[in-house]
C-alpha cells in the first residue's frame, strides 16, 4: 500500500493529475491551484528511451542555461547576463527578482529576425507558429515556409523604406532575435549563437528555441540526430588515417566591401574543417581593405595565402565566371568552391548552423571526393564549371512541400548515409543476437523441460512404490494378527486338562485382550 501511494504521487498531487508529457500547442494547466493541489511538475519531459525524467540542458553551449521549478523555467542568457522566466500558462505567474522578461509558455505565435533561426522552429514541429519575419522572404530557402508566406500565414514584418521591424506588440508571443535586432522588436529573446566557438555549441540553440514551445523532447531528438550523424561521418574520416591534413583557405568574398573576410580560430567552422581531415591556412596580419572600420583581405593577399593550399572555399557567393576576381582564383592550381550550392547561397545561411552534419559532409566531399563522392548541399565547384544553384521555383513550391505540417526534412548527405548504414548494422546485429539468444533459450528450455519430466517421473515412481509397500505392509500386518489370535486360542485350549473349562475361557480372553502382546 505504501509503494502504491508513493507511485501515485508521481502522477496525482492532492487530487490534481499531473501531466505525463509537456503541454504543447497552447495547452494550459486547467483548474490548477498551487495552494490547493501543491507543487506539480508541469515539465515532465521523458528522456528518449531511458524511461527517466530528463531536462534540456546546455551540454555544449556556453552562453545559455536553464533550470526547472515545477510551474516555470529560468532561462539564463550569460552573454547579456539576463534571466528570463518561462511559466506554464494556467498557473500563477511567479515573481522572480531581477527577471529581464516573462514569457507564458507554450508560445503559439512567434516572429524571427533571421533565417538562421527558421530551421530550429521547423525541426521541433512548430513551423505553423511562425507568423512574421522582419525582412524579405526572397532570402528564405525553406519551401514549406515559403508556401505559408505565399498563403498569407507569415508576413514580412518590416518597413521597406527604413528596413526597420514593424511587428505589432499583440501580434506575437515571442520574437526570436539576433543580438543586433533584439532591442527593436517586441517580446524579443536574443540568441547568442554567433558568439559560440564550436559546431555543437551553435547547433544546440535548437534547444533554446524548444524551451518556449515546451518542445524539449523534440529539440533533444533534433540535436541528438545531427550530433550522431556528424560523429558517424567524423569517425569514417578518422578511419582514413590521414597523415597530412589537406590545407584549405577559407575566406568569404564580400561584394559590399570589395574584399575577403578573414577566418579566425577558434570558431565553429574550424572544428568542421579539422574533422573533415583538413587544416585552415590562417591569415596573419591586417587586411588591406578597410570598410567602416572592418578589415578585409585584398585579392592579392588571398592569392598569396592560397599559394600553399590545395583548396579555396568562399562561404559567400563569388562573382560571375567572367569577373576578374573569379578568373584570378581559377588560375590557381587548386580547387575553388563557393556557397552557391544546389539551392543557392540562401540555403547555406539558413541551415549551416542547424545541420552541421551536412556541412561536414560537404567538406569531406571537397577534400576526399574519391571516398565520399561529389554530392554536396551547400557548395559548388567552380573549377569544375558548376552553375550557381537556386531555391525552388515559386511554381514548384506545392510539389516541394505538399503538406506544411509534415515533419522537417533533414538534408541528405554523406553524414546521413553514414548514420543510416550504422543503424542498419545495429539492427542486423540485434537481430542476430536475438536469433542466437532464442536458439540458446530454446535449447536451454528443452533441456530444462526434460530434466523436469525425469524428476517428476522419479517422484511419481517413489510415490507409487511407497504406496505399494504401504499396502503390502498393511496386509502382512493383518494376516499376522489373525494368525496369532488363532494360535493362541488353540494353544490355550490344549494346555492343561486339569484346568476347569471356565478358568480356561477366562484365561484365553485375558491373553487375547493384552495390547502388548497383540
Amino acid at each position: 500500500k505504501i509503494i502504491a501511494v508513493v507511485l501515485a504521487t508521481q502522477y496525482i498531487a492532492w487530487g490534481y493529475e499531473a501531466p505525463t508529457s509537456n503541454l504543447v500547442d497552447g495547452e494550459c494547466a486547467d483548474g490548477y491551484d498551487a495552494d490547493e493541489h501543491g507543487i506539480i511538475d508541469f515539465f515532465p519531459y521523458q528522456s528518449t528511451g531511458d524511461g527517466f525524467k530528463g531536462k534540456v540542458s546546455a551540454d555544449y553551449a556556453v552562453y545559455w542555461d536553464v533550470t526547472y521549478h515545477g510551474t516555470y523555467k529560468l532561462l539564463v542568457n550569460h552573454l547579456r547576463n539576463e534571466t528570463f522566466v518561462l511559466w506554464q500558462c494556467g498557473t500563477e505567474k511567479p515573481d522572480i527578482d531581477g527577471a529581464a522578461a516573462y514569457f507564458e509558455v507554450p508560445v503559439t505565435r512567434v516572429a524571427t529576425t533571421s533565417t538562421t533561426y527558421m530551421p530550429y522552429i521547423e525541426m521541433i514541429g512548430e513551423r505553423s507558429s511562425l507568423v512574421a519575419y522582419t525582412s524579405s522572404f526572397d532570402y528564405v530557402s525553406s519551401s514549406c515556409l515559403r508556401v505559408l508566406h505565399r498563403d498569407g500565414h507569415i508576413r514580412e514584418a518590416y518597413n521597406t523604406s527604413t528596413f526597420a521591424s514593424n511587428i505589432k506588440e499583440d501580434e506575437v508571443d515571442l520574437t526570436i532575435a539576433d543580438e543586433w535586432s533584439v532591442d527593436g522588436v517586441p517580446k524579443g529573446y536574443s540568441l547568442a549563437d554567433t558568439h559560440e566557438d564550436t559546431v555543437f555549441q551553435v547547433a544546440e540553440y535548437v534547444e533554446v528555441v524548444g524551451l518556449f514551445f515546451n518542445r524539449e523532447h523534440e529539440a533533444t531528438e533534433a540535436i541528438e540526430y545531427v550530433i550522431d550523424a556528424y560523429n558517424c561521418l567524423k569517425d569514417e574520416v578518422t578511419a582514413l588515417e590521414v597523415s597530412t591534413p589537406k590545407k584549405i583557405v577559407l575566406a568569404g568574398y564580400s561584394s559590399w566591401a570589395g574584399g575577403f573576410s578573414i577566418a579566425t580560430c577558434p570558431n565553429w567552422y574550424c572544428d568542421v574543417v579539422e574533422d573533415a581531415g583538413g587544416e585552415i591556412v590562417l591569415f596573419e596580419g591586417e587586411g588591406d581593405v578597410d570598410q567602416w572600420g572592418y578589415k578585409y583581405m585584398s585579392l592579392e593577399q588571398v592569392l598569396d595565402l592560397a599559394a600553399d593550399a590545395e583548396v579555396f572555399v568562399s562561404n559567400a557567393p563569388l562573382p560571375d565566371y567572367d569577373d576578374n576576381i573569379t578568373k584570378a582564383l581559377l588560375e590557381l592550381p587548386i580547387s575553388v568552391f563557393d556557397n552557391e550550392g544546389p539551392l543557392g547561397y540562401n540555403d547555406w545561411f539558413e541551415r549551416r548552423f542547424a545541420e552541421p552534419d551536412a556541412v561536414l559532409a560537404d567538406f569531406t566531399t571537397i577534400l576526399w571526393p574519391e571516398t565520399f563522392g561529389t554530392d554536396r548541399n551547400f557548395f559548388r565547384n567552380l573549377t569544375a564549371g558548376e552553375a550557381a544553384g537556386s531555391k525552388i521555383d515559386d511554381d514548384d513550391l506545392d510539389a516541394a512541400c505538399p503538406n506544411t505540417d509534415a515533419p522537417y526534412q533533414y538534408l541528405l548527405s554523406a553524414a546521413s548515409d553514414c548514420l543510416d548504414a550504422q543503424e542498419r548494422d545495429n539492427e542486423d546485429s540485434t537481430d542476430d543476437e536475438s536469433s542466437s539468444s532464442k536458439k540458446k533459450k530454446s535449447s536451454s528450455t528443452a533441456s530444462s523441460q526434460l530434466v523436469t519430466i525425469i524428476v517428476l517421473a522419479l517422484l511419481l515412481a517413489i510415490v507409487v512404490i511407497g504406496l505399494v509397500a504401504f499396502v503390502y505392509a498393511q496386509k502382512r500386518r493383518e494376516a499376522n494378527t489373525t494368525a496369532t489370535k488363532a494360535d493362541v486360542v488353540e494353544l490355550v485350549s490344549h494346555s492343561d486338562d486339569n484346568v476347569d473349562q471356565d478358568e480356561k475361557m477366562d484365561h484365553n480372553d485375558k491373553i487375547v485382550g493384552n495390547p502388548a502382546f497383540t
